[in-house]
């Protein structure tokens, strides 16, 4: 009898430890600053650009991100500073210098986390032709 409840205990450990190890890996993704959102989209087709807008899920270190943009060549675009939405501060604004040609661009970004990590990424979208 002793034995079964011993069994018993272990196997009901055993569940417990599987099932908090599935309930805590999709907490993990917000432990990192992460990219939630980006405007314009990954991907997108858009008429005009006027600003680059990171939406993250943190609020990443002061004078810690960094946004370029580059064109199909590869060119770097002039962008203004980045700084925080005024509302917002996990929303990372750059302004366009100019208006942005019809073309292939590529956004790439880096920011760092209060804890120091570093995350960067980037994802492309075109600017179509006035009509």
């Amino acid at each position: 009898m002793k034995g079964n409840r011993i069994f018993g205990a272990l196997a009901f450990c055993g569940v417990v430890a599987v099932a908090n190890v599935g309930a805590i890996r999709p907490m993990e993704s917000t432990w990192h600053l992460a990219l939630v959102k980006s405007v314009p989209e990954k991907d997108a087709r858009v008429e005009s650009v006027s600003e680059i807008r990171l939406v993250f899920s943190q609020v990443p270190q002061k004078k810690a991100t960094s946004i370029r943009l580059l064109d199909g060549a590869g060119s770097v675009i002039p962008l203004g500073e980045v700084a925080a939405d005024a509302t917002d501060g996990k929303v990372q604004v750059a302004t366009a210098d100019a208006a942005v040609p019809a073309g292939t661009y590529t956004v790439a970004w880096r920011t760092m986390s209060a804890d120091g990590h570093v995350v960067r990424g980037e994802y492309g979208f075109s600017v179509a032709a006035a009509r």
